[in-house]
Order: C-alpha cells, then sequence, then structure tokens
C-alpha cells in the first residue's frame, strides 16, 4: 500500500526479530512489543501484513505463529489450530475472502480465514 513501508525478520535467539521501515530502507525500528505482550526472542521467519488491515500483522517464528493487532506493539499467539512449530512461510490469498496459509517443517500446511474485520476465524 506505501512504498516506504517495509518489514523485516531476524531468525536469531535472544535479539529483536521483527522490524519495520516508515522510510524506504534509510532507518529500521524493531517492533516487538514488550513485557507478556512481546513476540519471543526466537528465529522469526516469515511476516505478512493483512491486506484489509494493514496494522495487523503475522510473523511465522520457530515456536508457531504470532500477530500484532496494532502494528508491532503487542503481539499475541495465534491460536485457530496452528501448529506451534517452526512456520517457515506465511501467505495471504489475494482475493476475499483472505485466507492465512502458514506452511511449517514437519507439521504440514495450514489455513485459516480471515474476517472482514481482520479477525482470524478457524475453518
Amino acid at each position: 500500500v506505501d512504498v516506504n513501508v517495509g518489514y523485516a525478520t531476524v531468525s536469531a535467539f535472544g535479539a529483536a526479530n521483527v522490524y519495520k521501515t516508515s522510510n524506504g530502507g534509510g532507518t529500521w525500528t524493531p517492533i516487538v512489543g514488550s513485557g507478556l505482550t512481546a513476540i519471543p526472542q526466537v528465529p522469526a521467519r516469515t511476516i505478512v501484513v493483512n491486506p484489509a488491515d494493514t496494522n495487523q500483522l503475522f510473523v511465522g517464528t520457530d515456536v508457531g505463529v504470532f500477530t500484532s493487532i496494532d502494528g508491532g506493539l503487542n503481539w499475541y499467539r495465534e491460536n485457530t489450530g496452528f501448529a506451534n512449530v517452526s512456520v517457515f512461510s506465511l501467505k495471504i490469498s489475494e482475493s476475499v475472502p483472505y485466507k492465512l496459509f502458514a506452511f511449517t517443517h514437519g507439521r504440514g500446511a495450514w489455513v485459516t480465514n480471515l474476517a472482514d474485520n481482520g479477525i482470524l476465524n478457524p475453518e
């Protein structure tokens, strides 16, 4: 939506693992949350943005999928049936109704619906 906004994930332990740029890559800011709503400091391998709500992010990590509905200020474990295993790729379908796909290492592929309001709906 905005050519100046981008996201990056870092595959490392004990470090900030999700970053955002708002100026085309000139500077990068960690968006990992804090306290109980911080994303775990484990390898993050993939990130996607909800096309219906650009404040909702999904990140695939070594311990499953995490989501933020406020642009990365707070993170929550995805709990619509995804396995809590390494997620190497996430994809959101290109047409409505949107679906979130998670591709894992050793546990197959998972899918869930995204409702119009950005909330996940299990299939």
